[in-house]
C-alpha cells in the first residue's frame, strides 16, 4: 500500500503521477488494447485479476479503465460485482496486514490536512467514500476517513459499497444505461 511505508508525501503523490502517466503511455501506445484483450479473453477470471488489481495504488488507474470497457461489452452489474468483490478481498486483506503502519501514516496525512485546511466532521469521510471507488490510491481514502479502530468487515462493506457505486456511476456517466 502507498501509504504504508516510509515514503515522503511529495513522493507518493510523485508516484500517483507517474501511474497515471503510464496508463496514458499504455493506451497510447495500444499495449493497453493488448491488455484489455487478453484479460477480457479470461472472461470471469480475468474480472476477479483486474479486480484485485483495482486495489494497488500505481494499478488502481490502469485497473478503472479496463474494468469500465469490461462493463460496456458485456453484463455491466456483473462485471462491477466481481470486480469490486475481488478489489473488496484484496484491500481488505492489505489492510489487516499493514493496519498499523497505515493508521500511523494516514493520521500524519490527516493532521497536516486538518492544520491547513480545518476539522469537518462529514467532509472527510465523504471524500474517503468516493476515493475508494475512484481511480486513485486506496490508500488516500482510508487517510480520508481516518479508519483507526474499525473492524475488516466495516472496512470490507465500505470499499464494495463505494468500488461498485462508483464504477456504476462512472459507466452511467461514461457510456449511458
Amino acid at each position: 500500500m502507498l501509504f504504508a511505508g516510509k515514503l515522503t508525501l511529495k513522493t507518493r503523490v510523485f508516484l500517483v503521477i507517474a501511474a497515471f502517466a503510464v496508463l496514458i503511455l499504455l493506451f497510447y501506445s495500444g499495449l493497453g488494447l493488448t491488455l484489455y484483450g487478453w484479460i477480457h479473453s479470461l472472461g470471469l477470471l480475468g474480472i476477479v485479476l483486474i479486480g484485485a488489481f483495482y486495489t494497488f495504488g500505481l494499478t488502481t488507474p490502469t485497473a478503472f479503465v479496463i474494468i469500465l470497457k469490461s462493463m460496456s461489452q458485456g453484463d455491466y452489474l456483473m462485471v462491477a460485482f466481481v470486480a469490486s468483490a475481488s478489489a473488496t478481498v484484496v484491500d481488505t486483506l492489505l489492510f489487516m496486514a499493514v493496519k498499523d503502519q497505515l493508521e500511523k501514516s494516514a493520521s500524519e496525512l490527516m493532521k497536516s490536512i486538518h492544520n491547513k485546511v480545518g476539522s469537518h466532521n462529514l467532509i472527510f469521510p465523504t471524500i474517503g467514500f468516493f476515493l475508494f471507488g475512484s481511480p486513485l490510491p486506496d490508500e488516500l481514502a482510508l487517510a480520508s476517513m481516518q479508519i483507526g479502530d474499525i473492524r475488516p468487515a466495516k472496512v470490507s462493506a465500505i470499499i464494495f459499497l463505494a468500488k461498485f457505486l462508483i464504477l456504476l456511476l462512472a459507466y452511467k456517466t461514461l457510456y449511458g444505461i
